[in-house]
């Protein structure tokens, strides 16, 4: 249960799907004019990525903790004492990394009993943003050992390694970008 006023549609939606791990696809049709929207999951892949295996000509690791917080502390209604508070996320101790979500906007007169959910929710889209980044961006040596479209596509979980920084990670492909030059297809 979500109420979205005067922002970006396409962002809250992207925003909702990227914290269910969900992918949204939007193909246009010139011919008929009508763009289709499909929301998909991807699938477990036994793919690995990695430059030692040589299907990779390049690859950058980002770990960052920069904006992460792992427990929302969600302000509703009311003020002082009197305000309805929730919390989202969990951790302890020197796990716990706390940010303040003001949603004042969310009014229990729009979400009756269902306020509190809605509280919560808010706080887990804000968790969302708020991850620790880890990511790999790479280019696919267009003849290694895996095939696009057959052994991965967008929204598959993959496995990328990094020998020689002592990295292992399953992750989605989150992104595909192909690009089409006078040299050829490069799939990023």
């Amino acid at each position: 249960t979500m109420q979205v006023s005067y922002k970006n549609l396409l962002t809250t939606i992207e925003d909702m799907c990227s914290a269910y791990d969900v992918g949204l696809r939007t193909a246009f049709d010139p011919v008929s004019g009508l763009y289709t929207v499909t929301l998909y999951e991807g699938h477990l892949t036994s793919a690995i990525f990695s430059k030692e295996f040589e299907n990779l000509t390049e690859q950058v690791y980002t770990h960052s903790a920069r904006d992460y917080a792992s427990v929302a502390l969600v302000g509703g209604e009311g003020e002082g004492e009197l305000r309805t508070m929730v919390t989202a996320g969990s951790g302890n101790g020197l796990d716990r990394y706390e940010v303040f979500v003001d949603a004042k906007a969310l009014r229990s007169e729009d979400f009756g009993e269902e306020y509190a959910a809605a509280l919560m929710q808010h706080g887990e889209f804000k968790l969302n943003d708020l991850q620790m980044a880890r990511s790999f961006d790479a280019t696919l040596h267009e003849y290694g050992n895996l095939r696009y479209k057959e052994d991965f596509d967008l929204g598959d979980i993959v496995t990328v390694a990094a020998n020689r920084w002592g990295v292992t990670m399953q992750t989605r492909i989150a992104e595909i970008e192909e690009t089409y030059d006078s040299e050829g297809r490069h799939i990023d």
